[in-house]
């Protein structure tokens, strides 16, 4: 079996080398195929990477050289798909709302269908309502949007979402691939589902159970291949249990993920394929129109050999010219300036969602919250920022606008405007321990819910019971002195708005056991996180990229001029300190409200154990003296 795939990987890198067009693009294969064969062309968590990526990264992917490699790997019988999350990711997501250049561009680069994604809903309902009324968008001229399992609230963005979904989606699509029948669906997946940050009242029916329902309703229209768009949060896992429950899918373009599969997963006779993120490859898939098996499958790189397509790049233009004049110069900021040099290039995102610890890009991120919120002021700040919050890294090089901007991941604001708004708020100490104790349970790990601090240091011992398990936390005053956290003094901290509501709600969530409650500085509480947004001297609500960008812009410049990324970032910040140590006193002591619970319920449950066993042997007691009298009782001396 290994042997087998090892030759089919082989054979799909000699075909993609093969033949070229007059566009400079490589055809995965013949320019036409057999009746039989369908070709699935696709691309997966393309994050509004409009253009190529910085040089430092290849200068890979871009949608012009994309939709030059689209068309010259069509043939007559083809559909083009993508899996949603085609909105987030670079600067053109802040024109996404009014504009919508994602799915603009995609009906331009001859895009059948795609789906919903968590990035679409990154601005919340409403802002995902207008960007599928924006002005130009048609039917006619972009791919349908399909969500068969999503279902409509009623509430007035809910019921705005539903009216415009009604001009641009549909519950599944027959495409009809020269003579060919597709039957296409999509859907949300529940840990994708679970992953976004605000949905409103909407909510998605059971994944397994709506692909029964589509599958059979194709079928009963004649389709000879069912192809499922599938967000499916952060692993394969969810696809492949819904490939194993339900028959009849041939193919499930998986997104959401970020994976790239070079050799398709294959359960139940169906393929799982990915293309990884940012437009960097594009995935074909033939497939036996007949029979739904896999023919031949290949991921084609899109490489800056690829000739651009004159009439995307000239779209890209003008989108790029509406980002300048709306969001850059607002800011003294140009779209592709250096604002900074890196001489390291950081942690990828993949790498540090896979282990637990300190990670230089957060460090720099929450740094730059730190700078931002003191703004001068010598005051005591923390920053806090989570795994889930960063989308990409940066590289050796000149940093631009365009660069900084990718580092954090999409949201908003009170002010509904792309990028999550910073808020600055008071926590008590025993707070800031339950975020430690937090971050050592949910990112155990790594993960997308892994906490990182600027100002705050913490130690650990996994010993302990969980969410007992920190031993001592300190802040940092502003002299740069370390200091142990007071339980009940407050302690001013900033995060973006986006992890500030998922922090917001966990007291309700844990029934009250774990308190992370933000209130004033004179311990009032804060109702609204409005009321918490930190703003800049013009009164505009700070977003998350952009106290990276002033931050960066604050340092030391280099014989050029131009200011460095400090070489403090080259070193590991002990920012988590595990303490295995085997003293009881350090096992037991300092516990947790939790902890104090735990320690409760054992003494409880030992005090308990010891009157049981005194009420036993009290008993027994008394029932030897009673048969003892019996025994006398009855002889004669």
């Amino acid at each position: 079996m290994g042997k087998d795939r090892r030759i089919k990987r082989w054979l799909g890198i000699l075909v993609a080398l093969m033949l070229c067009w007059g566009s400079g693009a490589p055809v995965w294969a013949a320019a036409k195929t057999e009746t039989a064969t369908l070709r699935v062309i696709f691309t997966t968590d393309l994050q509004a990477q409009l253009t190529s990526t910085a040089k430092a990264r290849g200068g890979v992917g871009g949608y012009s050289r994309l939709a030059s490699l689209i068309a010259a790997n069509k043939t007559d019988s083809a559909v083009v798909l993508d899996t949603g999350n085609y909105s987030q990711g670079s600067l053109f997501a802040t024109i996404g709302a009014t504009d919508n250049p994602g799915l603009k561009l995609m009906g331009t680069m001859g895009y059948d269908a795609t789906t919903l994604g968590g990035d679409e809903l990154a601005q919340g309902v409403s802002a995902l309502a207008k960007a599928w009324t924006a002005p130009g968008l048609t039917t006619a001229h972009a791919p349908t949007v399909l969500v068969s399992n999503l279902t409509f609230g009623k509430s007035k963005s809910s019921r705005a979402l539903k009216k415009a979904y009604a001009s641009v989606g549909q519950r599944t699509k027959v495409i009809h691939a020269g003579k060919i029948k597709v039957g296409v669906f999509g859907l949300m997946g529940k840990n994708a589902a679970a992953q976004i940050a605000d949905s409103g009242d909407l909510s998605f029916a059971d994944p397994v159970k709506t692909a029964k329902s589509c599958v059979t309703a194709l079928k009963k229209q004649n389709v000879d291949c069912i192809i499922c768009l599938f967000q499916g949060g952060s692993t394969t896992a969810e696809a492949e249990m819904l490939a194993d429950k339900v028959d009849g899918i041939n193919a499930i373009l998986l997104g959401g993920t970020g994976r790239l599969l070079a050799d398709p997963l294959t359960v139940n006779n169906t393929a799982i394929v990915a293309a990884g993120t940012r437009g960097e490859k594009l995935g074909v898939l033939d497939l036996n129109a007949k029979s739904g098996a896999v023919k031949a499958y290949g991921l084609v790189p899109v490489t800056e050999k690829i000739k651009a397509d004159e009439t995307v790049s000239g779209q890209i233009a003008d989108y790029q010219k509406t980002v300048q004049k709306r969001v850059l110069d607002a800011h003294q900021l140009n779209f592709d300036t250096a604002i900074a040099r890196s001489n390291k290039s950081f942690t990828s995102v993949a790498r540090m969602k896979r282990q637990f610890g300190d990670a230089d890009i957060e460090n720099l991120l929450t740094d730059a919250y730190r700078h931002q919120a003191q703004n001068g002021k010598r005051r005591n700040v923390i920053g806090i920022a989570e795994a889930g919050g960063t989308r990409g890294s940066l590289s050796a090089g000149d940093l631009t606008a365009a660069d900084l901007y990718q580092v954090t991941a999409p949201g908003e604001g009170s002010d509904h405007s792309v990028g999550a708004s910073m808020i600055v708020a008071y926590l008590t100490g025993e707070d800031l321990r339950n975020l430690c104790e937090l971050d050592l349970t949910q990112g155990k790990n790594g993960g997308a819910h892994q906490l990182f601090f600027s100002g705050l240091r913490y130690t650990y011992d996994r010993n302990r019971t969980p969410m007992n398990q920190v031993t001592r936390v300190q802040v940092q005053t502003a002299s740069g002195r370390w200091q142990a956290a007071g339980g009940h003094k407050r302690y001013a901290v900033t995060m973006n708005w986006t992890l500030a509501k998922r922090l917001s709600r966990l007291a309700a969530k844990s029934k009250s056991l774990v308190s992370v409650s933000f209130e004033t500085k004179t311990g009032k509480e804060i109702r609204s996180l409005r009321d918490a947004v930190l703003t800049d001297r013009e009164g505009r609500e700070v977003k998350d990229w952009q106290c990276l960008v002033i931050y960066l812009k604050a340092q030391a410049p280099d014989a050029s001029g131009k200011p460095v990324v400090p070489a403090a970032y080259n070193q590991v910040r002990k920012g988590k300190i595990a303490d295995s140590g085997t003293n009881v006193r350090r096992y037991l002591g300092n516990p947790s409200r939790i902890g104090w619970l735990t320690y409760g319920a054992v003494a409880l449950a030992v005090i308990l154990a010891a009157v049981i066993i005194a009420l036993i042997a009290t008993a027994r007691r008394r029932g030897g003296r009673k048969q003892s009298q019996n025994y006398w009782r009855g002889r004669k001396f």
